[in-house]
């Protein structure tokens, strides 16, 4: 109920000719990729995931890593040895979860170490 004014016109895809698509760059958007393989692997590399993109981004957004970090570090959890894989409910999400963020805080103190090297050349 307490919604600002917003001068900017309702978008209607009615009102749109046509829309055109274009297979994405991978190359470009490498957490779209992580993404899609996340999906694809199913299980709990979703929340591994989330849990390291959330903890990447928030690294950034401090000044803690550089943007090209990110999806290194989400690439670096969802590799790990995740102990809860291969089981699936709601405890497993959570410890899953807490879990991934611990990880990837490892792996931004690697990045911070390393200072914009990329840290999982060689791998």
């Amino acid at each position: 109920p307490d919604r600002i004014h917003c001068p900017v016109k309702q978008l209607d895809l009615f009102e749109l000719n046509k829309l055109e698509f274009y297979k994405p760059d991978f190359k470009r958007f490498k957490c779209l990729k992580l993404a899609l393989q996340a999906q694809k692997e199913g299980g709990l590399s979703l929340p591994v995931l989330n849990a390291s993109n959330e903890e990447a981004v928030s690294a950034f957004l401090e000044g803690r890593i550089t943007f090209d970090l990110i999806p290194e570090i989400i690439e670096r959890t969802l590799a790990a040895n995740n102990p809860f894989r291969g089981k699936f409910g709601f405890e497993e999400v959570v410890e899953t979860d807490s879990w991934a963020r611990a990880k990837a805080r490892e792996f931004i103190s690697m990045g911070k170490k390393i200072r914009g090297k990329k840290f999982l050349e060689g791998r």
